[in-house]
This record gives C-alpha cells, sequence and structure tokens, in this order.
C-alpha cells in the first residue's frame, strides 16, 4: 500500500528520479528482520543507559582549588559510613592534597556516639574537622520529646558539637504512633530551634529532596533513570504502607515556617534547600530570611546545568552559598566541584553520571571562589582560621 502511494505521488508530481529514491528507502523484508535482530541483540533496561558525549572538549586538570576550603556537608562516620582511623587520617591527606582546610562532619550521632566521632575527628585533628550532633526520633511520641532533645542539644554542645544535622528522614519517613508523617515544623521541635539559636550553632537542614521525586514516575520525569535504580526515593502520592505522604510544595513551606519563626536561629538549606530545579525560588528565601544560607552538596548540576542564570544566581547570593560535596572525603569528588566552579571547562563528566543535563564550568572570579570556599562558612563556624 506505501508503495502505492509513493507511485501515485511520483506521478501527480511528474518526478520519477523522486519517485525511484523514495523507493528504495523503504526496507526489504531481509532487512527488516536484520534490524529486528539488531534492536534485539543491542536491547538493554533503560535504567542500565548512560550516554556519554563524543564531543571533543578541553579538560583542566585539576590538582587542587586556588583556595582553602572549608567542606559544610560530608558523613565521615555513622553507621553507614563506619569510623576508621586508617580511612580518617587518608582522608586527611586527600584534604591537605586538594586544599581543603576544614571538612564538617554531619552524621556525628549522639551520646557515646558522638562523644567517640569527636575524640577521632576533632580532637585528633584541631581545626580539621567539625562535628554536628543528630536528634534522637525514637522518642518523638514520649511527652517528655522537646525537653529530652534540648538536653541531649545542650550535651552535645560541651562535648565540642558545634552543629545540628537534620537529614531528610524528619518530612518523609518519620511517623508518629497513630503512623501519620511529622511535619518538619511540628510544635515539638520549637524549643529545638530556638535553644541552637541560643547556643549559636548552625541547623544543617536536609528538607525533600529533588521535586522529580515528588512528580509522576512516568515518561516525562526527568529523574526516571535514578528511579529505577533507587525506587525509595520516589515520593509521589502514598507511601508503601499507603499513608498519604507531604508534597514538594507542603515540606517546602514547613521549611520556611520555621526559618521565619526562629529568626534568631541560623539554618544552611542543604542541598540549595532542595530547591535547585529553581534557582530564583532559592534566591527569593534568601531575600526573605537573613538568617538562612544554602550549600550545593549532591547538586553540583543545579548551577553548572545552566550556566548562564546559574553565573548570575552565584553573582547574586556569593555571600549566601556554602561549598558543600556530600559523601565520604574522595579526591575524585572535590575535583568536579572544583572544576566546575574554577573553569570554563564544557561537557565536564562525573564519576556518576547526573541525569539533569551536561555540566559547564563557571570560571567564577576568585574573590566569589574564596567567599564560597572558606568565606561564608566562616560566618557559621569563626573559631575556624
Amino acid at each position: 500500500m506505501t508503495r502505492v502511494l509513493v507511485a501515485v505521488f511520483c506521478v501527480l508530481m511528474m518526478r520519477p528520479e523522486v519517485c525511484a529514491s523514495a523507493q528504495r528507502r523503504q526496507p526489504t523484508p531481509e532487512m527488516r528482520r536484520w534490524m529486528e535482530r539488531l534492536r534485539a541483540q543491542h536491547d538493554i533496561p533503560l535504567r542500565q543507559w548512560r550516554p556519554r558525549s563524543n564531543a571533543v572538549v578541553p579538560v583542566t586538570e585539576i590538582r587542587q582549588a586556588k583556595y582553602p576550603i572549608i567542606d559544610v556537608h560530608k558523613h565521615v562516620a555513622n553507621p553507614i559510613y563506619p569510623l576508621d582511623e586508617k580511612a580518617i587520617a587518608r582522608g586527611v591527606e586527600i584534604m591537605d592534597a586538594m586544599n581543603v582546610q576544614t571538612v564538617v562532619n554531619l552524621t556525628g550521632g549522639w551520646g557515646e556516639e558522638l562523644r567517640h566521632n569527636i575524640e577521632k575527628l576533632s580532637d585528633t585533628y584541631p581545626g580539621r574537622f567539625v562535628v554536628c550532633t543528630l536528634i534522637d526520633w525514637s522518642t518523638i511520641d514520649d511527652p517528655d520529646f522537646s525537653e529530652k532533645a534540648v538536653r541531649s542539644l545542650e550535651e552535645a554542645y560541651r562535648m565540642g558539637a558545634r552543629c545540628l544535622k537534620i537529614s531528610k528522614y524528619l518530612g518523609l519517613y518519620l511517623k508518629d504512633r497513630p503512623g501519620k508523617f511529622v511535619a518538619v515544623n511540628d510544635a515539638r521541635l520549637d524549643p529545638v530551634w530556638s535553644k541552637c539559636g541560643e547556643l549559636q550553632i548552625p541547623v544543617m537542614i536536609h528538607t525533600a529532596d529533588p521535586i522529580a521525586f515528588f512528580r509522576p514516575w512516568d515518561e516525562k520525569n526527568e529523574a526516571y533513570l535514578s528511579l529505577s535504580r533507587r525506587p525509595e526515593w520516589y515520593f509521589y502520592g502514598t507511601d508503601y504502607q499507603g499513608v498519604p505522604r507531604y508534597t514538594h510544595e507542603e515540606l517546602m513551606r514547613q521549611r520556611n515556617d520555621i526559618v521565619a519563626r526562629h529568626p534568631e536561629t541560623k539554618f544552611v538549606g542543604l542541598h540549595y534547600a532542595s530547591l535547585s530545579h529553581d534557582l530564583a525560588a532559592v534566591g527569593e528565601l534568601l531575600d526573605r530570611y537573613a538568617n538562612l544560607m544554602v550549600e550545593m552538596g549532591a547538586r553540583n548540576w543545579a548551577l553548572g546545568s545552566v550556566p548562564n542564570s546559574g553565573g548570575k544566581f552565584v553573582l547574586r547570593y556569593q555571600d549566601r552559598i556554602l561549598f558543600g560535596t556530600d559523601g565520604t572525603i574522595r579526591a575524585a569528588q572535590f575535583a568536579e566541584y572544583i572544576r566546575t566552579l574554577e573553569t570554563d571547562n564544557d561537557l565536564i563528566r562525573f564519576q556518576r553520571p547526573s541525569p539533569w543535563g551536561p555540566i559547564h564550568g563557571l570560571q567564577l572570579p576568585d574573590e566569589i571562589l574564596r567567599r564560597i570556599y572558606h568565606d561564608n562558612a566562616k560566618k557559621l563556624f569563626p573559631f575556624l582560621e
């Protein structure tokens, strides 16, 4: 039928050479079988697809940062990353090589675990590590939860902890006894935020996650591959028990509420305050709340994937952005972040490919680099050199 239509078209157009060319492009049955064999031979699950650009572009080798770095987002030790003295010593060597002055260990725990972390990190390597404490959520339903959480925070401060880490567990996973998700702005936590302000220790808060994880998991979702590999990151609708989740927008409002109601407390919105998809919205938050800063951990692509608007964002908010990477201490990861901030390289390739598009270097001016690398963090941790 297709060939008949082509022939009629050619007669009507009086272009026999076009007709012959069009007919030659129609695959024969043998060719169709060959094509199907190719498809079957090269068929792979979509979650395994990791395309690499063939574009040849300049690559700047990064040996170390131009200025000393304070990395405010690391996980040196916790149940997932066990404390290992040899690994810590090796980490310090990497820090020295990459010009990383200090690393903030966000997951220091509480009680004896925290004491052990401080002894092995801050005490053993003065000035190289800052340790955060955590909240024991297992007691959330206890009548005296607020009082115990405040006492734990005071004890952590006496031991040497200099920040409080709030993970996305609050808002995304933590439930009360009736089975409902606990809101980020739950009133039981107000005394904790107030105590942080009194002690002058910043709250390093991770609320929600990339917005794609809160959208339908379909062919339009930019995080399709990530969700295929890590389905536990899917926060749309209800959880595995059928309990309604908070939406991304609701979680943002809850987080913003505590920042607004506790102006004496310094908050750091980890991962660009989970608004890395909308830098204008991040800017609005920074304009609205003088007690809020943001950091870039695990979101190196947020600026580099949109280098024009990303560069403008950095220029305007250069005194409110902190350097952070997330994860353990790795030279390759430091190099990726440094390369994005310092060079004008295109198509920067990471060890872990980003589903959010190619990354381009910003080549930030030295003055801005110094602020992001070091000076802004000094506002939170003035005891550091």
